[in-house]
């Protein structure tokens, strides 16, 4: 019996790390408890090797990464399973800007709303929210969201 195929590929090019997402079948999807902890594995080699100096990530097949697999959403399955209160222990300001875009997603064009939830995404890195949650993830320790 076979091993399943990696779910990220590493490949190191010189002082070049890069990653490919390796589930051309699903567009590159991200879900999955092997694919978080691939990352997390890679993420780790990464930080731990002087020798690499920039990540390049790519996807196989023909779609670099389909974001998260509608399946398990529409199932609430995966990362997107989870009770009213688990959902509310996310950070309060991006809950509200998720929100916000999903209204909105009804009345503006795929190319809007992209936009719109790019200009979301990079206020929500500014916060101290953010902060938290990337330490809380590589302390391994739940996270203490203030909204801010």
């Amino acid at each position: 019996m076979s091993q399943p195929a990696a779910p990220i590929l590493f490949d190191q090019r010189g002082l070049v790390a890069v990653l490919t997402l390796n589930r051309p079948a699903m567009r590159n999807a991200l879900d999955g408890d092997d694919l978080f902890s691939a990352f997390e594995t890679l993420f780790q080699r990464i930080n731990d090797d002087l020798g690499i100096r920039a990540v390049v990530l790519t996807g196989a097949g023909t779609a670099f990464c389909s974001g998260g697999n509608v399946a398990e959403m529409r199932n609430r399955q995966g990362m997107f399973a989870g009770s009213p209160e688990a959902i509310a222990a996310n950070p309060p300001q991006a809950l509200r800007w998720t929100k916000q875009l999903l209204q909105q997603s009804h009345d503006v064009s795929l190319d809007e709303a992209l936009d719109q939830a790019g200009q979301m995404q990079g206020l929500a890195h500014q916060t101290a929210d953010h902060a938290e949650a990337v330490a809380s993830f590589f302390e391994k320790r739940p996270a203490v969201f203030l909204g801010r």
